[in-house]
């Protein structure tokens, strides 16, 4: 990644057709800005020629078919002339031209590689009087793995595998512990990824090496699964930033066996909104995307923390620079891509070389990087005379906050941001969330299928859930509550349509529930009836152990004759309905009044006989004469 004078390394170069005779390397002369080293990267603005030397092709040997390995050497001052070598003797960044060239001299292909030359100083001494420090950040996240069926998501798993996207940035981690960085694993992530290894044994390389990794390097605490808090919170949902934040914490904490700082954050997209609500969560240092900012005026790269100030509330902020990572991802070879990642930061170090500075750089979201590119930037970073790599929290202590010409802190200011939709809706997600505490209030917050439901919550409001086919997804993931209360509540079961007596004015309904749980459970029952009143209350809650339960139910009836008595069964928070269902409650009661009504009209109809009687026998003689 860098040559002192005197030194010297290969660069393998991939050679198509048959008409290049020789390669041509020129060197252009030292790059003075950023901007000029980003333009040098497309071949623009190279300058002037400082010195350059040519290789016959044939000469030149071949590590691979269709390769040859190009010795680039800078000449050693103090050694004679070597004619195979570039005089570059001023620390800085060298425009290095590659060129193929044809028997005519004329160029067949050309790419530039951008070289990074380190002089010694006087007597031996360090280059530069403060390397500048590189906090690395590199978010470990995949999608939620597994899918609403329970069943894991076979396109995480393939980049959970060694071979993976995942799996080959943990194995270049662990493979460079010496390199400090700082982590943003997914919580969702690495909990189904230790989750699956146990059940896929292929799995368990690349885990170790991710867990070997997070062993030697900060570790951002983070939400429970990708979100954008912006979205949530226009969108209605913000009071669950605080509950996808604390589950990725305590999972995270878990499943590492420690207490993690929550107070640093990478929250991605950031707006005011979101930024109150961070702060207001105790997070305190944020690591925002540049881009994110209002633009300021300098023509030095941002290389300090600044302060971000809205509403009262005051954070500090360590910018990311897009613009440095951006090699990573571009459409070259991993070497050259390392090449000029490493070139960049070189380039800000040498802005200002005896001033405590500092770059952020944060690995894009879904990165898949080849393992070359990740081995030869973390190699590079390794003795770098230029370049101090560290965590984020001692690039916080180490380099200071940004002040003006006033001595004042340098205060950003965050660019508007237009979130989207969030994926669910308020009213779906409340009432799923609503009908989840109903089962917990059934068969208690220990059950798997609650903590089930609580994930499928957290799953449901990530942003990995993008357009129509993400808004179905995470509809899915709602659904999963709702089948788990279907598999529990058609297990409760209730007599239906039968009939009772009561022979007093007072008893008891007896009602005998069924329960094919494998737990005990509790609900609420309600008691409904015109003709009927409920001494002990029209409601009770009622605990019911596995298989058949009868309790009694106290009615009292003021008359006779049959009527319907309303029962229904429902969670003790009333969210869920399990039952409900009519019982005829037959009185053959009497009661005192009705009995003595009825003995006097009994003695008025005798008397009323007996008179009558009496009166046809006075009068019968009479009749006869």
């Amino acid at each position: 990644s860098w040559l002192a004078p005197g030194e010297a390394a290969n660069a393998v170069v991939r050679v198509a057709g048959s008409q290049a005779v020789d390669v041509n390397v020129v060197a252009h002369q030292v790059i003075d800005s950023r901007t000029e080293f980003e333009e040098t990267l497309t071949g623009d603005g190279l300058g002037s020629v400082a010195d350059q030397v040519s290789f016959p092709l044939a000469a030149l040997p071949s590590s691979e078919a269709g390769t040859v390995v190009l010795p680039l050497g800078i000449q050693d001052p103090a050694a004679l002339r070597d004619p195979a070598r570039l005089q570059l003797s001023r620390t800085g960044i060298y425009p290095i031209e590659l060129e193929l060239r044809d028997a005519e001299g004329n160029a067949l292909a050309e790419f530039v590689l951008p070289l990074v030359v380190v002089a010694p100083g006087p007597a031996g001494t360090p280059t530069v009087g403060e390397k500048l420090r590189v906090a690395w950040v590199w978010p470990l996240v995949a999608d939620p793995a597994i899918l609403p069926d329970g069943k894991p998501d076979a396109e995480v798993v393939a980049e959970l595998q060694a071979a993976g996207r995942l799996g080959v940035q943990a194995d270049a981690l662990a493979g460079a512990p010496d390199i400090p960085v700082t982590l943003a694993p997914g919580p969702e992530t690495l909990e189904a990824w230790t989750g699956l290894a146990r059940q896929d044994e292929s799995l368990a390389p690349s885990l170790a090496s991710v867990q070997a990794a997070l062993g030697t390097n900060q570790v951002l605490s983070g939400p429970y699964v990708p979100i954008n808090i912006p979205s949530l919170i226009a969108g209605g949902f913000g009071a669950e930033v605080g509950a996808e934040l604390a589950r990725g914490n305590e999972t995270l904490g878990s499943l590492l066996g420690t207490r993690l700082d929550p107070r640093t954050a990478l929250p991605g997209p950031t707006d005011a909104a979101s930024f109150v609500a961070l702060r207001d969560g105790n997070v305190d240092r944020l690591i925002v995307d540049g881009d994110a900012l209002v633009p300021m005026d300098s023509r030095l790269t941002p290389a300090q923390p600044v302060a971000l100030e809205l509403q009262g509330r005051v954070a500090t902020a360590v910018v990311s620079d897009p613009g440095l990572g951006a090699p990573l991802t571009a459409d070259l070879s991993p070497a050259l891509r390392a090449q000029q990642f490493l070139a960049g930061l070189a380039m800000v170090a040498l802005e200002q070389p005896n001033v405590v500075r500092g770059v952020a750089v944060v690995n894009p979201r879904g990165w898949e990087a080849p393992a070359p590119l990740l081995d030869a930037a973390l190699a590079g970073l390794r003795g770098h005379p230029l370049l101090d790599p560290v965590v984020v929290d001692q690039w916080l202590d180490q380099v200071p906050p940004a002040t003006g010409d006033d001595g004042a802190p340098v205060v950003r200011e965050l660019e508007p941001y237009a979130p989207p939709a969030p994926p669910v809706t308020p009213a779906t997600f409340l009432d799923a969330a609503g009908r989840l505490g109903g089962l917990r209030s059934l068969i208690g917050s220990g059950d798997l299928r609650i903590a089930r439901g609580d994930k499928a919550l957290r799953i449901a409001l990530s942003s990995a859930w993008v357009g129509g086919a993400g808004r179905l997804r995470a509809q899915a993931e709602l659904g999963v509550i709702d089948q788990s209360i279907d598999e529990v509540l058609s297990r409760i079961r209730v007599p239906v349509g039968s009939t009772v007596t009561l022979t007093a004015r007072k008893g008891k309904i007896p009602v005998t529930f069924l329960n094919e749980t494998d737990r005990t459970i509790r609900v609420k029952v309600t008691l409904e009836s015109d003709k009927l009143f409920f001494p002990d209350g029209a409601e009770r809650e009622v605990e019911l152990p596995p298989r058949n339960t009868t309790v009694g139910f106290t009615v009292e009836s003021r008359a006779s004759g049959t009527f319907p008595l309303v029962l229904t069964v429902t969670s003790v928070d009333e969210e869920l309905v399990i039952q409900s269902t009519r019982v005829r409650v037959r009185s053959t009661f009497v009661s005192g009044v009705g009995v003595f009504l009825t003995v006097g009209a009994a003695l008025f109809l005798a008397m009323w006989w007996l008179l009558h009687f009496r009166r046809r026998r006075r009068h019968a003689p009479d009749a006869a004469t």
